[in-house]
């Protein structure tokens, strides 16, 4: 066990690098790239619309499918989800050929998701977040937001009744 140990710090410490060393990379890489530019949309809800109209896209190609999806269909959640399929899809194929219809289809689920969530434009947890939050202490497991519903049938059980089971 004290080896293991052992083993484990000697290979953190081959893998780790000097903070002014990681420093002068991080500034190297910075000065080659530069920043890169922000999205001209704010919040999750915009920025994931940002992310479906324009796959794999350059910043103006997916500009133009956003203004597009905001003229042709609208940004609120109920407008994305009262739009055609034909309308969304247009929409998609401006921002790039690449999964149109899956593209389009997840722009209606990012709207139903922020539905499900109530009137604000926030995203909820998925089951693997909540489960984090109550393993730190955050969150109580009998909380009515923090509970599970099983979607799944519950198995039956055998029960063994002979003397001799099988």
């Amino acid at each position: 066990m004290a080896a293991a140990r052992a083993g484990a710090g000697e290979r953190d410490r081959v893998t780790r690098l000097p903070r002014g060393r990681l420093a002068g990379l991080i500034a190297k890489l910075r000065s080659f790239h530069l920043e890169p530019e922000a999205p001209p949309v704010r919040g999750p809800y915009h920025l994931l619309l940002w992310e479906q109209v324009g796959y794999l896209a350059d910043q103006p190609r997916r500009f133009a499918a956003y203004l597009e999806l905001e003229e042709r269909v609208g940004l609120t959640p109920r407008q994305i989800l009262e739009a055609s399929d034909a309308s969304l899809r247009a929409v998609a194929r401006k921002g790039g050929g690449i999964a149109v219809a899956q593209r389009a289809s997840r722009l209606r689920a990012v709207a139903d998701r922020v539905l499900l969530c109530g009137s604000h434009p926030i995203l909820g947890l998925d089951t693997n977040a909540l489960r984090v939050l109550q393993r730190l202490g955050y969150a109580c497991a009998d909380a009515p937001w923090a509970r599970r519903t099983e979607t799944r049938k519950p198995r039956r059980r055998r029960n063994c009744r002979g003397r001799s089971p099988r």
